[in-house]
């Protein structure tokens, strides 16, 4: 049995020739249908990693395609050779291979600097005007996503990571209202996405979760969320590293420093049982969203909102530690 291997294309004689001697076809010990099931399982996973578009334009082969073309281009070395030209120029300081030199940290050195909260003279400007103008419905409840809000419906924002997935989790809690993604907490007025991925906004993604009280307990929407995610490790939550990923609720409203002071309770309470299991500690942020920098909420793209009903094989990771709040 064989399968066709398609020739790359060359972008210039020298890479032609380096492809020269591959084979059109190679003899294939798999059969076709164990090749359908790993073919189906690499698309599952490039899909985790680049949950855009997979091919052509914009895709993440494409972009790698145009870094080397590039890079060949200006006669430098692709943006991977770029340690071993350092080891050179470094000396003896490095490990043999690039690796860290001495007094430097390894995990830093693997995988870059530390994310940290940045000062208010490190902070992106941000806009004059809203990223999302004039928001539409929610896209699976149907109901505004933007107030006002009738006087028996509540609102908090949550942050336990990537807010695509969290969105999902909360807008299907019964008596959950409405849902919007989008950012606070930072300093950075009206920032995008791309903004807040740089880590110098200061904010976090959000859902803000528009409920009514006589149907669903505040407490019951932060045990939900504390389960969903790990609120022990700082500025990150799985894969997904960045000041953006930190563990957050911000409350607002009349009531929002009782019900600060609620679910500190309710995170103290969680921190104790993960403590039992082997947990580090909780990096919880909890306050009032008048007391953060901003002092506000800011929408996301519409992109952004309700992404897991646009988009159901998008990226959705899950980060619960298994261990139950109890405080519902």
């Amino acid at each position: 049995m064989e399968m066709n291997v398609a020739r790359p294309v060359a972008s210039s004689p020298r890479i032609a020739r380096r492809y020269s001697t591959v084979p059109r076809r190679i003899p294939s010990p798999v059969s076709p249908v164990s090749r359908a099931i790993i073919t189906q399982f690499i698309r599952s996973q490039y899909r985790q990693i680049y949950p855009g578009p997979h091919d052509g334009p914009g895709s993440g082969w494409d972009r790698l395609r145009r870094v080397a073309r590039r890079a060949e281009r200006a006669r430098k070395p692709y943006p991977w050779q770029r340690g071993q030209e350092h080891e050179k120029r470094a000396g003896p300081r490095r490990l043999k291979g690039g690796g860290p030199g001495r007094g430097e940290d390894t995990m830093g050195w693997l995988f870059g600097a530390a994310p940290k909260l940045v000062g208010r003279d490190e902070a992106l400007h941000g806009g004059d005007h809203p990223v999302l103008a004039e928001p539409r419905p929610h896209a699976v409840l149907g109901t505004p996503i933007t107030g006002p809000w009738r006087e028996n419906q509540r609102t908090v924002l949550v942050g336990i990571g990537c807010f695509w997935g969290a969105e999902k989790l909360l807008w299907q809690l019964p008596g959950v209202e409405s849902t919007a993604v989008g950012y606070a907490g930072g300093i950075t007025p009206n920032p995008t996405y791309r903004e807040v991925c740089t880590g110098r906004t200061n904010h976090v993604e959000v859902v803000r979760v528009v409920y009514d009280p006589e149907r669903i307990a505040l407490r019951e929407i932060v045990a939900a969320a504390l389960e969903a995610h790990d609120p022990t490790q700082g500025f990150r939550q799985g894969n997904d590293v960045g000041t953006q990923y930190r563990s957050a609720f911000y409350t607002e409203g009349p009531d929002a420093a009782a019900e600060a002071e609620e679910i500190r309770g309710i995170v103290a309470g969680y921190g104790s049982r993960l403590a039992e299991h082997g947990y580090g500690e909780v990096t919880t942020e909890v306050r009032p969203l008048a007391e953060t920098d901003a002092g506000e909420f800011y929408l996301a793209e519409d992109e952004h909102q309700q992404y897991l009903h646009k988009n159901p094989d998008g990226y959705c990771p899950v980060h619960s530690t298994g261990v139950a709040c109890g405080a519902a």
